[in-house]
């Protein structure tokens, strides 16, 4: 049985980078993994982030017992980072006319702002059940295809189609940057699958 893990981190050098400030840790996400724990979070100062930082800027801590094994990655936020995405669209009866045509729209204009080299998307639809219209490519000309043959018509399979689009970037994804967009008007009403359960597979499989 696992047992209940407090985790703390705690800044303790980054006041030395900026003498005249407080320094100021935010922590966005934490993933527990027994026994690997990651912690998303961003550091500034007066508003200014910094990406310069090192482990030995930190100190973590696990149920008051200083951590001594830990890594640090921070992205370069001047170098843009390649997706891997699922895009998956509601097309329930309840999206015929505007709604449609506005899901239609917002993918043309996501597939239009990918690079069409390294990134790479996914096209799902659902209605009572979810269909993979197009796996994952860098292709744009097919990924517009796909997204034009979006229906509107049945029930509202949210959770499955979600499901869906996890498996396809985890299985498929070949870039780091990995993400599921999903677009809905409604609740789900034919779905096995539940958000606990999706949320789990998403934070163990880093999308």
């Amino acid at each position: 049985m696992r047992r209940q893990t407090a985790v703390f981190i705690s800044l303790f050098i980054l006041a030395t980078a900026f003498t005249q400030a407080q320094p100021n840790l935010n922590i966005k996400r934490v993933v527990v993994n027994w026994p690997a724990v990651e912690l998303y979070f961003s550091v500034g100062c007066n508003g200014t982030p910094a990406y310069n930082m090192l482990v030995s800027d930190f100190k973590v801590y696990d149920n008051g017992e200083e951590m001594t094994s830990l890594t640090l990655a921070c992205p370069d936020p001047a170098q843009s980072c390649a997706m891997s995405t699922a895009l998956v669209f509601d097309a329930s009866g309840s999206m015929a006319g505007a709604g449609n045509a506005g899901a239609i729209a917002g993918g043309e204009a996501f597939v239009q702002s990918m690079d069409g080299q390294n990134d790479e998307a996914a096209v799902i639809w659902f209605n009572t059940y979810p269909t993979l219209q197009q796996g994952l490519t860098s292709d744009t000309s097919l990924l517009n295809a796909a997204v034009r043959a979006i229906p509107a018509a049945g029930g509202t399979a949210v959770w499955d189609a979600l499901y869906v689009g996890l498996v396809q970037v985890a299985n498929s994804g070949s870039n780091s940057c990995r993400a599921v967009v999903l677009l809905t008007d409604g609740m789900d009403n034919a779905s096995t699958h539940f958000p606990s359960e999706l949320i789990a597979f998403a934070n163990a499989q880093h999308i």
